[in-house]
C-alpha cells in the first residue's frame, strides 16, 4: 500500500518511457540528413530543451569542424526523473545532421 501511495504521490514510472520507445521517438523525428537549425526546431518542439549549440562549430584535430547539440527533456517527477537526451551531429560546412545518438538516465525512486 505504501509503494502505491508513494508512486501515486511522485508521479514515479506514470512519465517513463523505455530505452527502444525513446529511440523510435528520435527515429521518428528524421533528424538525420537535415539541416542543424531544423533539427534543434524539430526537438524543441516536442518539449526537449538545447544546448551546447557549437557556434562556431567545434574543431578537433584531425577531424572536419561540427556542430554538436544535446537536448533534454526531464519527466515531471519530483523523486525520480527520467532524464531522455538525444545528442546529435553535423558538418560544419553543409550543416546537414550526420549523427543522432539516443539516451535514458532514470533515477531510481528507492
Amino acid at each position: 500500500m505504501l509503494t502505491v501511495l508513494v508512486t501515486a504521490l511522485t508521479g514515479c514510472m506514470v512519465f517513463r518511457v523505455t530505452q527502444k520507445d525513446h529511440d523510435e521517438e528520435v527515429s521518428n523525428m528524421r533528424l538525420a540528413g537535415i539541416q542543424f537549425k531544423v533539427a534543434v526546431a524539430k526537438v524543441e518542439a516536442v518539449g526537449f530543451s538545447c544546448r551546447g549549440l557549437q557556434d562556431p562549430p567545434r574543431n578537433r584535430p584531425g577531424k572536419q569542424p561540427t556542430l554538436e547539440a544535446l537536448c533534454f527533456k526531464r519527466t515531471p517527477e519530483l523523486w525520480c526523473p527520467q532524464e531522455r537526451r538525444i545528442s546529435f551531429d553535423a558538418e560544419a560546412q553543409s550543416g546537414i545532421v550526420t549523427n543522432v545518438e539516443t539516451l535514458i538516465i532514470d533515477r531510481s525512486c528507492w
